[in-house]
């Protein structure tokens, strides 16, 4: 009986650890396939804006040079006449001095910009976006990061789509990383390339709604206040929440493919690590809050799973942590080869691996990206995404157990070389304790489990060598 129950209980975790990110593979790669069929959406013409088009930039202290370079970056769209700038500030009052000083200077050139400061600020960042909503006196509004930069083609495509399709209610332009100066940087450039090809490109393909982003995405300003009144400032992941609420009312977000949106990527690993946290934390937390908004909603029953397996994405590489961790203590009590021993588990995770793997070859081709240094990418991302994993783990619970925690900004500029406290270097232990187990499994010859642990140490042991003071401090 002992063994039976065991052998079940291995099953469990196996299933863990190789169920949901084959289900991963196999979905990434379908909508990587249909996306090859994208096609622009109709009623795009190329005249300009004759409504006015509000631009909102939330912003707390930011460095002044991202603030300078993203209104000259709207200033030389050459559609001043068309759009007016709101910065919505939530820095101390000695920061927003400085900032009116650029905005005056930015007015005297021409540029329609008002500074909205918010002496006490609420809401994160979703509390910004309703200041600016609020005060908006255009049509249509584009929220941008003030890391991030657009083309004049992606104002006049959605503006025209939203004049011709009244159940249009937001646009959203392509993600595309604006830097890829360090080895964290080019692996996240290389990812977001591909996951927008499949989550994007491919689900606007099929017909399925696209979730807003947070930065690039222009909305129907009626529709915010009178339908959705605005923001909801309970919620981190502001884009996700307002997406959710859009589609339960059966409107549509259109995406433009071809339309770039230029966005900052963390540099170092600290910065990826405290974006992915606040990621995990707001998707699961708008998956929670919103699920009935979604269920009861008039899409199809596929678009609901859908949006539902977007919001939660993330849960491939946390049950395979979670796999893992209590697989290890099993194999210390219990050593047995298990993974040879239910061999069909995994057998298809490692076919779709490689067609995944394969198919990111082909997406990273269309940026000129050779096959060597695609695949060293893809091994850097694949490190990235499981060194990060216990930072997934516990901001995923924190939400699921209803914990509050701050909205933590992604850290730019100057503000991403400064280094905090020390903490507990949690990859490097993980690393080390799976290597352990792996090489043991292995010395008493028992090979495919011991492979399984010791290559999955190796992401937490390549991040722990080359990024070891980001994960020795805060």
């Amino acid at each position: 009986m002992y063994e039976l129950l065991l052998g079940f209980f291995v099953v469990i975790l196996l299933i863990l650890i190789f169920i949901p990110s084959t289900i991963f593979f196999m979905i990434h790669i379908l909508l990587y396939r249909i996306g090859k069929k994208y096609v622009e959406p109709k009623n795009i013409n190329s005249r300009k804006p004759d409504q006015l088009i509000s631009i909102v930039i939330p912003v707390k202290k930011e460095p002044i040079g991202y603030i300078d370079d993203a209104l000259k970056n709207i200033f030389d769209l050459d559609l001043r006449n068309n759009i007016e700038v709101l910065i919505v500030s939530d820095d101390p009052k000695e920061y927003y001095l400085e900032l009116k000083d650029l905005i005056n200077k930015w007015r005297n050139r021409g540029l329609n910009v008002y500074l909205l400061w918010r002496s006490e600020p609420r809401g994160y960042k979703a509390g910004a976006l309703n200041t600016g909503l609020w005060f908006a006196r255009g049509k249509y509004l584009l929220v941008l990061d003030v890391d991030s930069r657009f083309e004049r083609d992606l104002l006049i495509k959605a503006y025209s789509i939203m004049e011709n399709e009244p159940d249009v209610v937001a646009v959203v332009g392509r993600w595309v990383g604006k830097n890829r100066d360090t080895r964290v940087s080019e692996a996240v450039y290389a990812s977001m390339k591909f996951i927008v090809d499949s989550l994007y490109r491919g689900r606007s393909s099929l017909g399925l709604p696209v979730f807003p982003l947070g930065s690039g995405t222009m909305y129907r300003v009626d529709f915010l206040r009178k339908k959705l009144n605005g923001w909801d400032e309970e919620r981190i992941q502001d884009d996700l929440e307002i997406g959710c609420r859009i589609m339960s009312l059966n409107k549509k977000i259109l995406f433009l493919d071809k339309d770039p949106v230029y966005v900052e990527i963390p540099r170092r690993y600290r910065s990826l690590r405290l974006q992915q946290d606040r990621w995990v934390y707001g998707a699961t937390d708008v998956a929670i809050t919103r699920f009935t908004h979604l269920m009861r909603s008039k899409q199809p029953w596929y678009a609901k799973f859908d949006a539902l397996y977007y919001l939660l994405q993330y849960l491939p590489a946390i049950s395979t942590f979670i796999g893992f961790l209590i697989l290890s203590f099993i194999v210390l009590l219990e050593p047995q080869d298990y993974i040879r021993e239910y061999w069909f588990l995994g057998l298809p995770w490692m076919i779709l691996a490689f067609i995944y793997g394969k198919y990111y070859v082909d997406s990273l081709r269309e940026y000129g990206y050779s096959v060597w240094r695609t695949i060293v990418n893809l091994g850097r991302s694949a490190a990235l995404t499981v060194s990060l994993t216990p930072t997934l783990t516990k901001s995923f619970f924190q939400a699921l157990l209803r914990l509050k925690v701050g909205f933590k900004r992604t850290p730019k500029g100057r503000y991403e070389h400064l280094l905090s406290n020390i903490r507990v270097p949690i990859e490097t232990i993980v690393g080390l304790y799976a290597l352990f187990i792996g090489i043991n499994l292995l010395i008493n010859q028992i090979l495919y489990t011991g492979g399984w642990f010791l290559s999955y140490s190796l992401g937490y042991i390549y991040a722990t060598i080359r990024w070891w003071k980001d994960i020795i401090y805060r």
